[in-house]
């Protein structure tokens, strides 16, 4: 049985899902930026730029590129996601026969004058016949606090979303992120940071011998 709080977790990611999939259903909100190895778009908003990726990872399966996506091993992240400094398991835990897991996550900082940040997420993948998706969120305020001390200044990942979809030997994944850095930060770093992050899928896709095209 679930505690209060791991209750709380899994509607907070319900949450995060239904926020991410409203933007999903409204391409026309996404402006280009740039096509290559992933179609990236963005969408302007008060609290924090949407950014979305869109790629074909050929013979490809979702299984495969979950498997990379949730390694705690620093080493391997790093393959991947060159600002990872720190990754900890905090707490996993299932509702209703379904895995969460609440991770800590410390990234590196660009510049001697950029505080470190951290962020305290869950994460959960949710498989269907027709689709696998894999969303991250921020539970600041939810976790027990004395189970996590922040690390430099704590960022909120509002939601990592990504959606994947089997497409005969190939895999169509669809990537939405949104962040809030905390603290300050140059305006030209945090803009870098949101625009990079769907490489961060082509670069996973990279890890475990795929390649990629944008769509």
């Amino acid at each position: 049985m679930s505690s209060n709080y791991q209750t709380e977790i899994v509607e907070k990611w319900n949450q995060a899902l239904t926020l991410a999939q409203s933007y999903e259903n409204a391409p026309e909100k996404f402006t280009s930026h740039s096509k290559g190895e992933v179609t990236i778009t963005a969408c302007q908003h008060s609290d924090g730029t949407v950014i979305k990726g869109e790629c074909i990872i050929s013979n490809c399966k979702a299984a495969e590129l979950v498997n990379i996506l949730e390694v705690t091993d620093v080493q391997t992240r790093q393959k991947f996601d060159n600002k990872t400094k720190t990754l900890k398991v905090l707490e996993d835990f299932t509702h209703q026969n379904e895995k969460f897991s609440v991770r800590h996550y410390v990234t590196l900082s660009p510049t001697v004058i950029i505080s470190e940040r951290d962020f305290l997420y869950v994460e959960h993948c949710q498989v269907s016949e027709n689709s696998t998706i894999y969303l991250t969120t921020s539970v600041d305020g939810i976790f027990p606090s004395d189970k996590c001390i922040a690390v430099g200044v704590r960022a909120t990942n509002v939601f990592n979303y990504l959606k994947m979809i089997q497409e005969g030997d190939d895999l169509r994944v669809v990537f939405i992120g949104q962040y809030l850095p905390g603290g300050w930060i140059p305006t030209a770093v945090a803009n870098q940071a949101v625009y990079e992050r769907p490489l961060g899928v082509v670069n996973a896709a990279k890890c475990i011998g795929k390649s990629t095209r944008g769509v």
